[in-house]
């Protein structure tokens, strides 16, 4: 006597199918989350070194236009955060700036703070103190 089993096959694939599809559309949805998280940090660290960049060649730049360099970086490229806001402030020491998205039901929060240093005057000074230990003075 032989059971036949005739169609469990049907019905297991049936069960697992949809937990199956579930699955694979999580791990797309993280994907995009990771992907818009991505763009903000990316776009936010090319802001503030464009920022200290103009800083250092002494180009006054505003706030004003490194949140439209911000925007133009950031435009169109989310695929998950609709909504992004940026607070960007530069000091005499340094360039910080704040980035929030939300989408979704999801939140990203981003803060990158970069010193306006000179290297190029450290090096001076660091030459100028080893020409002074090897002459003798």
């Amino acid at each position: 006597m032989r059971k036949s089993y005739q169609g469990s096959l049907t019905v297991e694939m049936s069960y697992l199918m949809p937990i199956i599809i579930l699955l694979i559309i999580a791990c797309i949805n993280v994907c995009f989350y990771f992907h818009d998280k991505g763009v903000l940090h990316a776009a936010a660290y090319e802001t503030i070194s464009v920022g200290r960049n103009k800083m250092r060649t002494n180009d006054k730049i505003s706030e004003g236009r490194l949140e439209s360099f911000f925007a133009e970086r950031v435009r169109g490229k989310c695929l998950y955060l609709t909504s992004v806001s940026k607070n960007i402030s530069i000091s005499d020491t340094k360039i910080n700036i704040q980035v929030n998205g939300k989408g979704k039901g999801l939140k990203v929060s981003i803060v990158k703070t970069i010193p306006l240093d000179d290297p190029e005057k450290f090096v001076r000074t660091m030459k100028m103190g080893k020409d002074k230990i090897l002459d003798g003075n």
